[in-house]
C-alpha cells in the first residue's frame, strides 16, 4: 500500500512533474540558451535529454513522496499503525462423485455470484489448506477459504452452493459451511490521520483528564467508535444478584455489590402485576453516596440475564420499611404468576442517572466515560473489561473512572418542505429523510446538551431542491431522557446522550 497523503497538513511537494514535462522544459531552455540547437528525434542530443528527463522525473517523484513515508514511519515507531484491508473468510465442504477418496490441494478456488443492478459479480475464494476425502466417504471436513481480494464481500449463508473453479477430477460440488467472517476495506487517508491526531493527543504514561481518556480509547479500540468522557462526573454502577422471584408481594433479600466503592447491602422485591416492568421504589441513604441523604428518581437497568428488564425507568415513590438499610424495589411484571418462581442467577447492573445530570454536583477526581459502537450499540462485556483494565493501569493515582454505555434518546422529527421547481418531489423528500436520519444518529450527532430546531431548519434548507422549510417539529419518545422545550428544541437530561431518529417528510 502506498503511503498516506500528508499534504493536507504540510504540503512539501517540490514540483511534481512527469518526465515528458521535464523534457519539454529542458528542450525549451536549451533553445533559448542555444538558438541553433536542433534536438531531432534519434540524435544523441535528444537521447541525452530524454534520459536526463527520465531520471529527473523519478527523483522528483521520490522526493515528493518522502514526507508521506516518513510521517507513516514515525507513527509506526510510536506504535500507531494503519488499518490494512482484510480478507473475507469462511469454510466449505467438498463432495466427490464417488467414495474412492480424493485429495484437494490448498489454493483450490470456488466462487460465489452476486446479482447487482450492474450485472453479476463473481467473488472468488481459495482454500487456505489442503483437505482429503477419506476412502468410503464422499464429503470432506470443513476447510477454511479466504477471498483472493481484500475488502467487504456479500455475506454467504451456510449451505450456499459454491461454484468450483479449479478443475479437479471427481470433485462434484462445494457447499459453504461455517460462520462467514466479513473482510474490510483499507483505511482512508482521512481516517488514518484523524486517528493519528487522536492517538498523539492521548500519548502519556498516565491519563489525567477526560480528553486524554477519550483519545486513548478512540485510538486503541476499533469498536469504540463513539466515546465521550466528562471530568468531575461520577456514575457508579451497582451489581445486583438474586436467585428467587416472589410472585406475590414479599421482599427477597439480594446481594448488591457497588463497584468502585466499599461493600454495602441492598434489598429488592419483585411483585407481580401482570404488566410491564416498572420500578416502584428506591431509597438511598447516606451510605455509600456521602454524608447527606440522596434520593434518586431515575435508574438504568442493564446487563440483566433477562433482557426484558433492561432500560431506563422512573422511580415512582420512596419507602423505608427496613431499619437494616436502604432497599430497591422493582415491579418486573410476570403475567398471572402468583406462586414463587426460581430464576437462577438473575443479575442486573444499576445506574442511578441523577449522578450524570447536566446540573449534578461536580465530584473531584472522577471521570465518567460513555462508549458505543458505530450504531450506538453497547460494546461486548469482554471489550468493556479490556478497556477498564487498560484505564486502571494508565489513570493517575487518585483518579476514579466510570465506564458506561451511551444513552440513546429516541426522537421523532416531522418536517414539511417546499420543493423547488424542476426537482422530483419524491427524490427531494427522500434526500431530506436520509440526511436527517443520518445526522440525528449515534454515528454522526455530536455530544451536546440539546438539538436545536433552527439548526435543523438551516441544514435542510441547504439541500438541493428544497426551496424553503414550511415547518419542523420534534418530539421525544422518552421524557426521562430528553425534554421538549417551548421553542421547539430537544434538551437532553443526562450527559453522554445521543439521538436516534424517526423522520417523516411532507411537502407543500
Amino acid at each position: 500500500m502506498t503511503s498516506p497523503d500528508f499534504r493536507e497538513y504540510i504540503d512539501l511537494t517540490v514540483n511534481d512533474l512527469q518526465p515528458i514535462e521535464v523534457y519539454n522544459l529542458a528542450r525549451d531552455y536549451a533553445l533559448v540558451a542555444l538558438p541553433e540547437f536542433d534536438p531531432r528525434v534519434g540524435t544523441v542530443e535528444d537521447a541525452m535529454l530524454e534520459a536526463m528527463s527520465y531520471v529527473a522525473g523519478l527523483v522528483t517523484g521520490s522526493v515528493n513522496r518522502l514526507p508521506d513515508g516518513l510521517m507513516e514511519g514515525i507513527l509506526r515507531l510510536m506504535g500507531f499503525y494503519r488499518s490494512e484491508a482484510t480478507f473475507a473468510s469462511g469454510s466449505v465442504i467438498f463432495t466427490s462423485i464417488d467414495e474412492s477418496g480424493l485429495f484437494i490441494p490448498a489454493g483450490t478456488q470456488v466462487s460465489f455470484s452476486e446479482t447487482t443492478a450492474d450485472g453479476v459479480v463473481t467473488h472468488i475464494y481459495a482454500t487456505t489448506s489442503s483437505v482429503s476425502i477419506a476412502e468410503g466417504d464422499s464429503e470432506s471436513d470443513p476447510v477454511q477459504v479466504a477471498a483472493i481480494e481484500a475488502g467487504e464481500k456479500p455475506v454467504v449463508s451456510d449451505g450456499t452452493s459454491m461454484t468450483i473453479l479449479t478443475p479437479i477430477n471427481r470433485l462434484f460440488s462445494a457447499t459453504f459451511d461455517g460462520a462467514f467472517v466479513q473482510g474490510s476495506d483499507s483505511e482512508t487517508d482521512e481516517s488514518f490521520f484523524s486517528r493519528a491526531v487522536t492517538y498523539l493527543g492521548s500519548l502519556s504514561r498516565s491519563l489525567a483528564n477526560a480528553d486524554q481518556v477519550a483519545n486513548f480509547i478512540l485510538s486503541t479500540y476499533e469498536n469504540a467508535y463513539r466515546v465521550k468522557a466528562y471530568d468531575l462526573t461520577r456514575l457508579q454502577q451497582f451489581l445486583v444478584t438474586t436467585t428467587v422471584f416472589d410472585g406475590g408481594t414479599s421482599l427477597v433479600n439480594a446481594s448488591c455489590a457497588p463497584e468502585n466503592i466499599g461493600a454495602s447491602t441492598y434489598y429488592r422485591t419483585f411483585t407481580s402485576t401482570g404488566g410491564s416492568a416498572v420500578i416502584e421504589n428506591v431509597l438511598e441513604s447516606s451510605t455509600p453516596f456521602g454524608d447527606t441523604e440522596t434520593i434518586f428518581r431515575t435508574v438504568r437497568i442493564k446487563d440483566t440475564s433477562k433482557s426484558d428488564y433492561d432500560g431506563i425507568w422512573e422511580i415512582s415513590g420512596i419507602e423505608d420499611q427496613f431499619t437494616s438499610g436502604p432497599y430497591v424495589a422493582f415491579d418486573y411484571g410476570s403475567g398471572t404468576e402468583t406462586a414463587e418462581v426460581s430464576y437462577p442467577d438473575v443479575e442486573a447492573k444499576l445506574e442511578f442517572l441523577e449522578q450524570i445530570d447536566f446540573d449534578a454536583d461536580e465530584v473531584v477526581a472522577s471521570v465518567t466515560v460513555f462508549v458505543s459502537t458505530l450504531t450506538g450499540a453497547s460494546l461486548t462485556a469482554d471489550e468493556r473489561a479490556e478497556i477498564e483494565q487498560s484505564l486502571r493501569t494508565r489513570c493517575v493515582a487518585g483518579l476514579s473512572f466510570y465506564l458506561t454505555d451511551v444513552i440513546l434518546a429516541p426522537i421523532t422529527v416531522n418536517v414539511s418542505i417546499k420543493v423547488s421547481d424542476g426537482f422530483s418531489i419524491l427524490d427531494v423528500r427522500t434526500e431530506v429523510d436520509d440526511y436527517l436520519t443520518a445526522y440525528l444518529s449515534p454515528s454522526q450527532y455530536p455530544f451536546t446538551t440539546l438539538i436545536r430546531k433552527n439548526a435543523l431548519i438551516s441544514l435542510v434548507s441547504q439541500i438541493d431542491g428544497v426551496e424553503y422549510v414550511e415547518d419542523l417539529t420534534m418530539a421525544t419518545e422518552n421524557a426521562l431522557i430528553a425534554t421538549e422545550e417551548p421553542n421547539g428544541d430537544i434538551s437532553f437530561v443526562f450527559k453522554g446522550t445521543l439521538p436516534t431518529s424517526s423522520v417523516v417528510v411532507a411537502s407543500v
